[in-house]
């Protein structure tokens, strides 16, 4: 009985816990090959339970990515509908009013200058409407993330950024981007950049 034990001792030492050892007397030397079989019947199932315990948080942790993850594309989805919206609908109807008031100030008499400088001011002022309407809706989704990646459009977005008075001088580098990232990638890393910029701003 003494040699199984010393074998019991030695499969609970290598985690062999799955092989009990067979108890062969009634002894003292019997109750400790029945305490240790015990003892590794009470750590397999332990083990077992935490085993379980990993695999059903990590479903968990995978189902809460999953959900992130839809979520932030059906934001996305709508961000791009709302600055496609801006940029087609309402940019374009600015740029009609700006030209029918550019049109109205050239069929003014030449003695009516306080009326053909009124229509000029409301033509600058729609036109800076109309540049507000580009940046938001650029900040809503860039086009050009989507036809030119991401380098340009953090180049454009920065340019955008100094032409709107940004209260910092930037610079910016890409290095070995060769070729594309996945869009998913090229649009975290704008955010980023862009959330990052938006917090100096404020």
């Amino acid at each position: 009985q003494l040699g199984l034990v010393m074998m019991g001792i030695d499969r609970l030492g290598r985690n062999q816990l799955d092989q009990p050892i067979a108890v062969v007397s009634k002894d003292e030397v019997g109750t400790v090959a029945v305490a240790l079989n015990a003892a590794m019947t009470s750590l397999r199932e332990s083990r077992e339970k935490l085993q379980r315990e990993i695999a059903e948080r990590e479903r968990a942790e995978s189902g809460i990515r999953e959900l992130a993850r839809r979520q932030t594309t059906l934001v996305e989805e709508e961000r791009k509908r709302i600055a496609r919206d801006l940029h087609d609908e309402l940019g374009q109807a600015l740029t009609g009013v700006q030209f029918g008031l550019r049109s109205l100030e050239g069929a003014c008499a030449s003695d009516q200058t306080e009326l053909r400088s009124k229509c000029r001011e409301l033509a600058k002022l729609v036109e800076s409407m109309g540049s507000s309407v580009d940046m938001i809706a650029s900040d809503l989704r860039p086009a050009t993330l989507d036809h030119f990646g991401l380098v340009l459009a953090v180049q454009s977005y920065l340019k955008e950024l100094a032409d709107h008075g940004f209260p910092l001088r930037t610079g910016f580098q890409a290095i070995g981007l060769k070729r594309r990232l996945p869009p998913a990638i090229e649009l975290t890393c704008y955010r980023i950049l862009q959330e990052a910029l938006n917090n100096i701003a404020k």
